[in-house]
């Protein structure tokens, strides 16, 4: 599935689940219950004037409800701290387990107004708050009464984060390039690029190819290159060799691709570019359900993107996108 793809499909809110809520569930402590969020940003220092504040989701963990801030707080050296309780107006039943209650939210930062020009960074795991006994499965990926780090999966499990140590970065603030780099598994061609998964016609990044290689995309990509949902504009390129049949010196139709670059995981490695967006809604779909972020990044993954961490190594393995 392309990464565009992969999006779309994690732009639509997903069916309930159906797992079986008549198993055993798990006794509570409610002294125990979390009811506090800690916020770290990456760089203080960019986000010491920015506000963060929850933004009430629906129970699918996909559309955001209201954009009127909840719980506006500073940062306070260097952290966001938030000890807030949801009032019981605020909690729904959960649709996949019966007899809890659920309220979520994105947790976003930004500048004066959580609008167009004021949107600064949104966390990548939202903030889910559970009252009563987590039945299984949920109690056994880690969710539990009070406040829980979710990120939803469309395709499986939901992953869960630390609701004391969640992370924060300024990526509703355009980056204006991105690299991916690696070493060489499979015989190495004259060119590198990433290339569009919208117009076969467009690569980016293209240059001479070297050992270890490196591709970066800067600038706004080609229209062409573009892929809109109703929430947001997106842009994938899948990183990859190609012999220059032509000896044009750039991507060309008849060229063909030799290498696509993967993790030490097996997993396809893009580059991706989202346009700005105007609303906490918007920056949720892209960053916190779509993996992406405004401007450029590197980002892993098959069913969806995930930003590469410094710790994933890529190389060029042969093949086609």
């Amino acid at each position: 599935m392309s990464l565009v793809l992969a999006l779309l499909v994690a732009c639509k809110a997903p069916e309930t689940d159906t797992i079986n809520d008549s198993d055993t569930a798990v006794e509570t402590d409610s002294a125990a219950a979390e009811t506090t969020l800690r916020v770290t940003p990456d760089d203080a220092l960019a986000f010491q004037t920015k506000t963060l504040a929850l933004f009430p989701l629906d129970t699918t963990f996909f559309a955001v409800l209201s954009e009127t801030p909840l719980e506006p707080t500073p940062l306070v050296d260097g952290v966001y701290s938030l000890a807030y309780t949801p009032p019981s107006d605020a909690l729904f039943d959960a649709p996949w387990a019966t007899g809890l209650k659920v309220a979520s939210y994105a947790l976003v930062a930004y500048d004066n107004a959580p609008d167009a020009n004021g949107l600064f960074g949104i966390t990548r795991f939202d903030a889910v708050y559970l009252q009563g006994a987590v039945p299984e499965p949920y109690a056994a990926i880690g969710l539990h009464e009070g406040w829980n780090a979710l990120r939803a999966d469309d395709e499986g499990p939901p992953d869960v984060g630390d609701p004391l140590a969640l992370t924060l970065e300024a990526n509703l603030v355009p980056a204006t390039d991105a690299t991916a780099t690696g070493t060489w598994d499979a015989p190495q061609t004259t060119f590198v690029a990433a290339f569009s998964t919208e117009d076969a016609t467009i690569a980016v990044g293209s240059h001479t190819s070297t050992d270890p290689w490196e591709v970066t995309a800067a600038g706004n990509p080609p229209a062409s290159t573009w892929f809109s949902t109703p929430d947001v504009t997106v842009a994938g390129f899948r990183v990859g060799a190609y012999a220059d049949v032509d000896a044009s010196g750039d991507w060309t139709t008849g060229d063909t691709i030799s290498a696509v670059a993967v993790t030490a995981q097996d997993e396809p490695a893009w580059l991706s570019w989202g346009a700005p967006v105007a609303s906490a809604h918007e920056a949720h779909v892209l960053v916190t359900r779509g993996g992406f972020r405004v401007g450029w990044s590197a980002v892993k993954g098959t069913e969806g993107s995930t930003p590469l961490a410094p710790e994933d190594t890529l190389r060029f393995v042969a093949g086609t996108p």
